[in-house]
């Protein structure tokens, strides 16, 4: 007989409450599939942070290598999401693979399944739990591995998603144009005379401050105003000769660094180099090279200046010398051709090949002797590369230019050009002049050049100065070397003053309209290629942390569809209990008596393949619900039928 329901009037709101909704419960099974509104919105939402997922998989691909410059947003994206996901990602993992084993639980209980495997996927829904289960009940097999393995994928994917994206500093190479001042710049206009006035101020002073400037700047690759200095090809190691094509490093690292020789203490101005990025280009231009004989020391600096006009004397024109001029500290004189004016300017301007140029020094050191040098002048056209970190520029090789259109090497910068005055060398040599013009009651005076070429680093001081001994002691290569860095400097600061104190302009636009004008001097200007490295961050992927991220990402997409397709499927209601505590004190199950005393896991363990059901399964009865029953092999599921409810006495 069944026991009769107990009824108390005492019983608390919430108990009669719950009993109250018992009363409603359906009369029979509900027609149909059994699933939730709420659960269909939540597997949508499953779904839709999974695709998340694989929108940021998808954009590490498609934007891996790509600077983030070009890409702000994508960029933002990935960062955030990356430093969310070590937080989210499990989160995320755990709610999508534990509802899909739950759901794959309830969808094995429905249609019969061991309570060993019941009860192990019911409690491998978190990793702890997984391992727990596995552990309490032993059960060592395929599925326990499987589940091992889907939830070791949880901690896997939050690192992957973490680490599969880095943002490197790259460089990204780009293009554009700088101008530089060509050395094929002719003698200024304004200096041909001798009444240029003041003109003369800035390039004296330039010139002083380049010549006297402490080693320090002298040795550095630019000049005090960021143009850039051309070192002499022919004393670096490496040099090969002017029929080389190889490129000569220029060392300036380590302790087998150069002593870099420069040809000119003032630099040759470049205009468009970026300001804030690095940029590398070459450039072509040339200096003077003096290569002097044997210093010979005169007893008679008169006598020889007699020599020195007699041998320029077809130099003379109309009582005016054009090829020898009277300095404060003696004399300086050019012959450009043995046989004198003959073939001085105007064949030399025209000529492709002409002879080599001689100039002729004669200084007056003190009353018993003098120096006295005759040197050959010629050009070298070089090729110089130079890198440069924004506007700090180097140059790091240098080798004999390729240019087929250079001129002659014979050819100088004193050979004026065939529309122009023939008398560059004297009016150069005028202007140089003014350097170390002095008053003086001395007749014999050494200037600051003669202090340059005997000791650079005491050029400016007196007491030094006015004890020198004569030049004709120096080493020939040294005192040519020297002679050659004054004229060169001088010719610069000379030839390139509207370029020079510029700075770092972006181009010279304005100086080439001048120049169009005729408001300044002609400047002839090159141009070059150079390759822009902009610094750059990119967006990068590791391929190796990736793998783990699809996989894991796979899983969740899969279990969240599989949820999303088996919910709406599924004809049972669901449980939020296990298995082997459905079976205590329930008689439908038919177990023995006496495992009262027995935990879960004990009962667990011994009624493991004992096969169950859940659901509605036999006919049309109208039926509440089924609670449950054994299902051997032949069996059946019986239904719990509605039983009305009596009194008993």
């Amino acid at each position: 007989m069944v026991a009769p329901e107990t009824r108390s009037p005492s019983l608390p709101s919430k108990t009669k409450s719950a009993r109250q909704s018992i009363l409603q419960w359906p009369q029979r099974v509900r027609p149909g599939r059994v699933f939730s509104p709420t659960d269909v919105v939540l597997n949508t939402i499953s779904i839709l942070l999974v695709l998340l997922i694989a929108i940021y998989i998808s954009f590490l691909f498609s934007f891996n290598g790509r600077t983030t410059k070009d890409v702000p947003g994508i960029a933002s994206f990935l960062r955030q999401f990356s430093n969310l996901s070590p937080t989210a990602v499990p989160i995320l993992f755990a709610y999508i693979v534990g509802r899909a084993i739950k759901t794959f639980a309830h969808w094995r209980l429905h249609h019969g399944e061991r309570i060993g495997k019941l009860d192990l996927l019911y409690g491998s829904t978190t990793v702890i739990s997984t391992v727990t289960t596995i552990s309490d009940y032993g059960e060592f097999s395929l599925l326990a591995l499987a589940l091992v393995v889907v939830w070791a994928l949880s901690p896997l994917g939050a690192q992957s998603a973490l680490r599969v994206l880095s943002f490197r500093p790259g460089r990204e190479v780009a293009f554009t144009t700088v101008l530089y001042f060509n050395m094929s710049t002719p003698f200024p206009d304004t200096f041909e005379g001798a009444s240029f006035g003041s003109y003369s101020a800035p390039i004296i002073s330039s010139f002083i401050s380049s010549i006297s400037a402490p080693n320090t700047t002298k040795q550095s690759s630019l000049d005090s105003w960021g143009n850039i200095k051309v070192p002499v090809l022919e004393l670096l190691p490496g040099y090969k000769g002017r029929t080389s094509r190889d490129w000569v490093s220029i060392n300036r690292i380590g302790d087998g660094a150069d002593e870099i020789t420069y040809s000119s203490l003032i630099g040759i101005p470049v205009a468009g180099v970026p300001s804030s990025t690095n940029s590398t280009f070459t450039i072509e231009t040339s200096y003077t090279n003096f290569d002097c004989g044997t210093l010979r020391a005169v007893p008679n600096v008169t006598t020889a200046w007699r020599e020195m006009k007699s041998d320029s004397a077809d130099c003379w024109d109309n009582a005016y010398s054009m090829c020898m001029s009277t300095m404060s500290w003696g004399y300086l004189a050019t012959i450009p051709f043995p046989q004198g004016w003959a073939n001085a300017s105007e064949p030399r301007c025209s000529d492709p090949s002409p002879s080599i140029r001689e100039v002729l020094y004669l200084g007056w050191e003190n009353e018993s002797n003098g120096t006295y040098a005759s040197c050959s002048v010629n050009t070298s056209y070089v090729e110089l590369q130079v890198e440069c970190v924004g506007w700090d520029c180097v140059s790091t090789a240098i080798r004999p230019s390729l240019l087929a259109t250079n001129p002659s090497p014979n050819r100088t910068v004193f050979d004026n050009y065939c529309d122009r005055k023939p008398y560059t060398f004297v009016y150069f040599a005028y202007l140089l002049n003014l350097v170390s013009k002095m008053q003086t009651t001395r007749a014999f005076d050494m200037s600051m050049l003669q202090g340059y070429m005997y000791d650079p680093n005491n050029m400016l001081n007196s007491t030094a100065l006015y004890s020198q001994p004569g030049l004709f002691n120096l080493d020939t290569s040294v005192f040519s070397l020297r002679l050659g860095q004054i004229m060169n400097t001088f010719w610069l600061a000379m030839a390139g003053s509207n370029a020079l104190y510029l700075g770092h302009p972006s181009n010279y636009k304005a100086l080439q309209a001048s120049v169009a004008t005729d408001e300044v001097d002609l400047v002839y200007f090159g141009a070059s290629n150079a390759t822009i490295f902009n610094t750059v961050t990119k967006v990068h992927c590791n391929f190796g942390w990736l793998a783990p991220l699809i996989l894991s990402t796979a899983l969740m997409w899969t279990a969240a569809m599989v949820t999303m397709v088996v919910d709406l499927k599924l004809r049972m209601p669901k449980m939020l209990m296990n298995i082997t505590t459905m079976t205590r004190g329930n008689p439908n199950f038919g177990l023995p008596p006496g495992g009262g005393g027995l935990p879960d896991e004990t009962r667990g363990k011994i009624i493991r393949n004992i096969k169950v059901r859940y659901g509605s399964v036999e006919g049309n009865d109208p039926d509440d619900f089924v609670v449950g029953s054994c299902v051997e092999s032949g069996g059946s599921v019986a239904v719990a039928r509605r039983i009305p409810t009596t009194a008993v006495d």
